[in-house]
């Protein structure tokens, strides 16, 4: 019964001390991806100026509707627009396969940067689904759709620019109409009164008969 005992302490030892390795192994792969992507953040996202640039040339493009004129286009300016527009979308790409590998952290990079990566996701699915109709590859950034689609409806996610234009132009609308009425009252009661001055003036000029 003692030698019972004692094998089921030791099996008992080796389970928690092989519990205890998995959980710190995975604490530390855990700590390096948030450390990967805190750096890749700091020094990709946010300090480098060629990605900037490639940003800032594809919202140019897409606020001038010209990113679907990229598919097939022969000519040299739009080649290059394309060749830039492409690198930008493969960075998105690789961010997502970064994350669905464990290289990147999802929860830090989702906390810092979700409404960029499914506004971005938003402005290029036209040309994406143009791209892959031209390149008849069905799979072509694929993984970036997939973890925008994600977070896009991980809580009915709704993208902070469209609802403050929305909100705004809810504003203006009401502003416009409320203005609309105050003018209309305006114009009624100058109409009102011109009425009246009217009926004043008819009453003066009718001939009056003598006192008897």
């Amino acid at each position: 019964m003692l030698e019972f005992a004692g094998h089921m302490i030791a099996l008992l030892a080796v389970m928690v001390a092989t519990g205890m390795a998995v959980y710190q192994l995975w604490v530390h792969r855990k700590t390096a991806a948030r450390r990967a992507t805190l750096d890749f953040i700091t020094n990709f996202e946010v300090h480098n100026t060629q990605w900037a640039v490639l940003r800032t040339k594809f919202r140019t493009l897409k606020a001038a509707n010209r990113l679907l004129s990229l598919v097939n286009s022969n000519r040299s300016v739009d080649n290059q627009d394309r060749i830039d527009v492409v690198t930008y979308l493969n960075h998105y790409e690789l961010v997502a396969v970064a994350i669905k590998n464990n290289i990147i952290d999802e929860e830090l990079y989702k906390e810092w940067f979700r409404t960029p990566y499914v506004r971005a996701w938003m402005d290029a699915r036209s040309l994406v689904y143009k791209m892959r109709e031209e390149r008849e590859n069905p799979e072509l950034f694929i993984q970036f759709e997939q973890l925008a689609n994600k977070w896009n409806n991980d809580v009915d996610f709704e993208l902070k620019e469209e609802k403050a234009a929305r909100k705004e132009a809810e504003i203006r609308a009401q502003t416009a109409e409320t203005r609309l009425q105050e003018e209309t009252a305006a114009r009624q009661a100058a109409e009102q009164r011109v009425a009246e001055l009217e009926a004043t003036l008819k009453s003066l000029r009718q001939p009056r008969e003598p006192p008897d």
